[in-house]
């Protein structure tokens, strides 16, 4: 869990040439990318390979005019890939990069990348054809999979017995979703909640990195997350 000011130093660390003003998504977002493929090279003893990152778009507001409300996935994919270099190496910072990579694979999908969809269907087959190269293209490349629920209003949601204390996701003890991110928003608002999928043994590595452990909380009680820290 990642509370405000945390979520704010990642932000201001984060910026770069791409991205000048990276959001709070894209800042945890690009720091677990960062941790997780550090994680891998830890376990692989120092062997780094590629890796992609795919984040799932929210089509509305990229809508023209925007959709707001409607139920149901109205959403595409964006695939971002990133390649280990000796700056990993030399203490130089590679978080801009990372969020640049990421701010530039979701800046692609915008009002006009939608309006195309909706005009040439073959549009849809063919960008889908372009992120499956990109994985073949990719030999041995580690692959991660983000969705961000934040600003969904989770906890503005009242059914008749009064509003929820904590969301969450549903645990699977034997998920096929593997290296996988969802972020939800905290009950305060002002930090984010990270549930993060991935094998057994890279998950007991992940969890005991110390860059991880510097800003945010592993594993915290649901008591925590629901105040401002």
């Amino acid at each position: 869990m990642f509370n405000g000011p945390a979520i704010e130093a990642l932000r201001a660390r984060g910026k770069g040439p791409i991205a000048k003003n990276p959001t709070r998504v894209e800042a945890v977002t690009g720091f677990l990318w960062m941790r997780a493929m550090a994680t891998l090279e830890r376990k692989n003893n120092g062997l780094t390979r590629p890796s992609i990152f795919t984040h799932a778009v929210n089509l509305r507001q990229r809508m023209n005019p925007p959709l707001s409300g409607p139920i149901g996935n109205v959403l595409w994919i964006a695939a971002a890939c990133y390649r280990r270099s000796r700056s990993h190496h030399t203490g130089e910072d590679v978080l801009p990069s990372v969020v640049g990579e990421l701010r530039g694979a979701i800046s692609k999908v915008d009002s006009d990348f939608v309006l195309g969809l909706r005009r040439d269907k073959s549009l849809i087959r063919s960008s889908l054809e372009k992120a499956i190269e990109v994985g073949l293209s990719e030999d041995g490349a580690d692959s991660f999979l983000c969705s961000s629920w934040c600003r969904f209003g989770f906890y503005d949601t009242d059914f008749g017995w009064g509003r929820p204390i904590w969301v969450s996701n549903i645990g699977l003890r034997k998920s096929t979703f593997l290296n996988s991110i969802l972020l939800v928003d905290t009950r305060s608002g002002d930090g984010i909640e990270a549930w993060v999928t991935m094998d057994e043994q890279e998950m007991a590595l992940l969890q005991e990195d110390p860059e991880l452990r510097a800003f945010a909380y592993v594993n915290p009680s649901p008591l925590i997350i629901n105040t401002k820290l």
